[in-house]
């Protein structure tokens, strides 16, 4: 039993007016899960969030530069290593501290990276000194920005955060050059246990995707689908494994401040490290033989996108 209504159209589309309920949710909040029948996307509704205030909140990226500045996400690497030989001017939505766009520098790309995470640029601009680097909104950015023109856009982990995704497609193809590229990743909502990672709820994340979805969306937005493979399968369901032991105690040990604190902290982070992998790690790999011998697949979507000519 819904315990939100439906709206009278689909946030996502515009076009569904059928929905099937998935379920319910309820933190301070309460929302329900509906799939659009016209476009396959699931969405949580109401749609209401401060993503700014959360991420400055929970402070994450403070927490993971405890383990380093280097490049440790999949989608990064798998991005980082198509693009070897290749240049352009790039733009990445969500570049968070910039690892990714600094690796990209370095190898003769022009570099641009938004975030809404003031946080996050504050570290990224004092650590590669890149100059493109701004903590607007995706919003504010499009508008102030409608004559600039990129070979190549990133969106990692972004798109089921949006409360208008296709809106937020439409400006990024307003900015794309012709025949130019957009590269995405999002969590895979027919992976296992998908309930099972905190993060996949709302406030924080607002619409759930599957292939044929995703498709639908950007070829009704005028691109062409070249690729949609999968990445961090085992990581993503470790995540899901140790989801109910997750205590955010190093976060709240850096809240404190202090250098004993900070300390305290690291030692905290190793050891939350090393739970992860007893608990999450190595039954998540058991566990993904058996995906691989059933065939199914789990973690993120990485896809590819070119803009039609």
């Amino acid at each position: 039993m819904p315990v939100t209504s439906f709206p009278d159209s689909c946030p996502i589309c515009k076009n569904g007016k059928k929905f099937i309920f998935i379920s319910d949710y309820f933190n301070n909040n309460q929302y329900s899960l509906y799939e659009c029948v016209f476009c396959g996307v699931q969405f949580w509704w109401p749609m209401q969030n401060d993503l700014r205030g959360y991420y400055e909140e929970e402070n994450p990226y403070d927490v993971r530069n405890l383990s380093g500045a280097g490049i440790t996400r999949a989608y990064h690497k798998k991005f980082l290593n198509e693009s070897v030989g290749k240049k352009g001017k790039i733009l990445d939505l969500g570049c968070g501290t910039a690892e990714m766009i600094f690796k990209l520098k370095q190898n003769g790309w022009e570099v641009w990276g938004v975030d809404f995470d003031r946080n996050a640029i504050k570290i990224a601009k004092r650590r590669f000194k890149l100059k493109n680097l701004f903590s607007d909104s995706f919003e504010d950015f499009f508008r102030k920005n409608q004559n600039l023109k990129f070979d190549t856009i990133t969106f990692f982990e972004v798109l089921e955060h949006l409360q208008d995704p296709e809106n937020f497609i439409l400006n990024c193809r307003n900015i794309l050059k012709p025949g130019g590229n957009v590269f995405i990743s999002t969590p895979f909502r027919r992976r296992l246990f998908p309930n099972s990672n905190s993060w996949d709820f709302p406030p924080h994340h607002f619409t759930r995707w599957d292939e044929k979805s995703l498709q639908m969306i950007f070829e009704k937005n005028g691109f062409s689908v070249e690729k949609i493979t999968f990445v961090e399968e085992i990581k993503i369901l470790s995540e899901a494994l140790i989801s109910g032991l997750k205590t955010n105690i190093v976060s709240k040990t850096m809240k404190k401040g202090g250098e004993n604190n900070l300390r305290l902290a690291k030692v905290l982070f190793v050891l939350g490290k090393a739970k992860h992998f007893v608990f999450g790690y190595f039954p998540a790999t058991l566990i993904f033989i058996y995906y691989r011998i059933t065939k199914r697949r789990g973690g993120l979507m990485y896809a590819e996108f070119s803009l039609k000519k």
